[in-house]
């Protein structure tokens, strides 16, 4: 069990530690950081879930099918009855309701963090999502 969390967990310390070591260095600008989380999020992430998935039996992939259909119901049936109830009981505007709807369907939403957000949306709404979401998870 210990060996498989290192051997899980490894990759993942010495790339953070290689990252702090570069920026120490100043290897790389903000430009450049950038251009990592697009070229992460675009194509490595997705290339990962994808190999996983594909490595993983298809016996444990149909034994979870309940589990995924269930987590997926509960996660879109909490985001519409937030949304409606934050848009039309509590009269928000859209942006809000569906940030307070998503941080309550999808508790790592508010984690995004600002790396993630400008790729996300409009450049000019950043500022607000990044003050509007931890005062969201807060309150």
């Amino acid at each position: 069990m210990l060996k498989t969390l290192i051997f899980a967990l490894l990759p993942i310390i010495v790339t953070i530690a290689l990252g702090y070591f570069a920026a120490a260095q100043n290897f790389f600008d903000d430009h450049d950081s950038q251009v990592f989380v697009r070229l992460v999020m675009n194509f490595m992430l997705p290339l990962s879930v994808f190999s996983g998935i594909w490595s993983t039996p298809r016996k444990i992939i149909i034994k979870d099918i309940p589990l995924g259909v269930w987590l997926l119901c509960s996660m879109v049936g909490c985001y519409i009855i937030f949304l409606i109830m934050n848009r039309y009981l509590f009269h928000t505007s859209l942006h809000i309701a569906t940030l307070r709807a998503m941080s309550v369907a999808d508790p790592s939403v508010p984690f995004i963090g600002s790396a993630i957000l400008p790729l996300i949306s409009a450049p000019h709404k950043v500022p607000l999502q990044l003050v509007s979401v931890p005062s969201l998870s807060i309150f």
